[in-house]
């Protein structure tokens, strides 16, 4: 995957794309999926995460899209770590800020990427704070103790169940 985007996600001109900002996109995606450091470099270079962000979004939405109007439920979730600061809030209906202590998210993505603290540092620099967040998101849940969270998931669902529900959302005239 590139970014959290799986090869097959990118369309044939999103990898040409990458190709002619970056000269080998197949190039890019082995080296993300080895968790090397040279993917890592556009998080250095605003103009580059920019241009890379230009191509990668695009795609995930309209996987999205196409995967959102397939779905069966009440609801689907679009889990996204930069959905406020790529500008994506317009494509969900609600927005969940999952938080969780600065120390514990480092230590969680050093061990989920194999990156070292600065590598993780750098990209936690382009994320908007908690607290500006927090104030965007319509519901907020702590991701600490599984336990909790689970709990926390739990009255999450019922409550969008309940808002997804047409008869629950009656404007009185």
């Amino acid at each position: 995957s590139l970014w959290g985007v799986e090869e097959e996600y990118l369309s044939a001109q999103g990898l040409d794309d990458l190709e002619c900002v970056w000269g080998c996109a197949q190039g890019f995606l082995n080296a993300r999926e080895a968790r090397s450091i040279p993917v890592l470099c556009v998080f250095n270079n605003e103009e580059e995460l920019r241009r890379l962000n230009a191509i990668v979004h695009p795609a995930v939405m309209r996987d999205f899209a196409a995967w959102a109007d397939s779905a069966e439920g009440n609801y689907v979730v679009l889990e996204s770590a930069i959905l406020l600061e790529a500008g994506l809030e317009s494509h969900v209906d609600v927005v969940v800020a999952v938080m969780a202590p600065k120390e514990l998210r480092l230590e969680r993505a050093m061990l989920r990427d194999g990156a070292t603290k600065e590598q993780i540092e750098e990209r936690m620099r382009n994320q908007m704070s908690d607290d500006e967040r927090t104030e965007r998101a319509k519901y907020a849940i702590v991701n600490i103790e599984l336990e909790d969270l689970e709990e926390d998931v739990e009255q999450l669902h019922r409550r969008l169940c309940y808002d997804s529900n047409p008869r629950n959302n009656r404007v009185e005239e």
